[in-house]
């Protein structure tokens, strides 16, 4: 954090006059934490970094060439952060998209009102500024993995949380759709919604995102039901109130049973939920209460109820860790990377 805001404000030093903020970096990064906030209001250090990041150019020298060649295996955040960095110390670098555009998620799967896709090329850019060698619509599986390990000094999966969790609602389950398929479809321009009734389950920021494009292409109604309260739902705050702000409406203690006919009308018929002790998340778990049964009218129903760890890539018996590579048999070690480790979702 220290050295993002010092870059920031160095960037900003060269490229523009500073915005009226103050002189020094407070020991706290965050608005929260800033010491500006007992007097007139802390720095926005976030506003900061965007801004250095908008406006900013700087010249990155690239360290000596190194022998050593590396495979980074997705172009998500955490691929494109290996690609860069290792670049800029002089590897070799070869990035593997199972797509034909890079950038994953931050491509497919964050709206262009969130992420516009002129600064996401940018800094895409930037990366492959560095030599970085890519290989597109190549899919890396266990069996390409372990080539790779043969192939390269070392390897880097960042492929994600390609597992997506889905459930049975029944009838029309053709009116279902993923969130994250719904938001690439989005993206391309070849989905609508136009006059619909539109139900997204979930709490997260998939489900906000996808609540709001969904207004955005011309839903007549937005709906989101959630299982937990407002406490539990981890969407970013911000996106939320922004979302009832536009008359999203959002249903709490409340989960989907199945899709069912009222005459010509389809209805999504849902249950109250109540909270019990925490479950192994540490959220309290939801609990249906009895005959709480009710119908929603909906046209297409939206999934975004998370994802999870495609592990069948990864070398047979795989631990992961943040410390040590995934296989000690002789080969290149193979190191996770992002939320193939970490299982954070962000």
């Amino acid at each position: 954090a220290a050295l993002g805001i010092n870059l920031a404000l160095e960037i900003l030093l060269r490229t523009s006059p500073l915005p009226s903020v103050c002189g020094r970096v407070c020991p706290g990064f965050c608005m929260l934490e800033c010491n500006r906030s007992q007097l007139e209001g802390p720095v926005n250090v976030r506003a900061l970094e965007r801004y250095a990041g908008d406006h900013g150019e700087v010249q990155i020298e690239v360290a000596e060439s190194r022998p050593e060649r590396v495979a980074v295996v997705g172009s998500g955040p955490a691929g494109l952060s290996a690609a860069w960095h290792l670049g800029r110390l002089g590897y070799s670098i070869s990035l593997y998209e199972a797509d034909n555009e890079l950038g994953g998620l931050m491509r497919t799967g964050i709206p262009t009102y969130r992420l516009p896709r002129e600064a996401l090329d940018r800094d895409i850019a930037r990366v492959l500024g560095l030599g970085v060698r890519t290989i597109m619509n190549t899919r890396v599986d266990h069996d390409m993995l372990t080539t790779l390990t043969r192939d390269y000094d070392a390897v880097l999966a960042a492929t994600g949380l390609q597992r997506l969790t889905s459930i049975d609602l029944g009838l029309d389950m053709n009116r279902v759709m993923q969130g994250l398929e719904f938001l690439d479809q989005a993206r391309a321009d070849s989905v609508r919604v136009d006059g619909e009734e539109v139900v997204v389950v979930g709490g997260g920021n998939t489900a906000i995102d996808a609540a709001r494009s969904a207004f955005r292409l011309g839903a007549h109604n937005v709906r989101i039901i959630y299982r937990r309260t407002s406490d539990e739902m981890p969407a970013i705050p911000e996106e939320v109130d922004d979302a009832m702000d536009e008359g999203i409406r959002i249903d709490f203690l409340c989960s989907p049973i199945r899709i069912v006919r009222s005459g010509k009308k389809r209805m999504l018929s849902c249950q109250r939920m109540l909270l019990a002790d925490s479950d192994e998340s540490g959220r309290r778990r939801p609990v249906a209460i009895p005959d709480s049964e009710f119908e929603i009218p909906c046209d297409r129903v939206i999934l975004a109820l998370g994802q999870a760890a495609d592990l069948s890539l990864l070398p047979d018996g795989s631990v992961l860790s943040r410390n040590q590579p995934l296989n000690g048999d002789g080969r290149a070690p193979v190191y996770a990377a992002g939320d193939l480790l970490t299982n954070e979702g962000t």
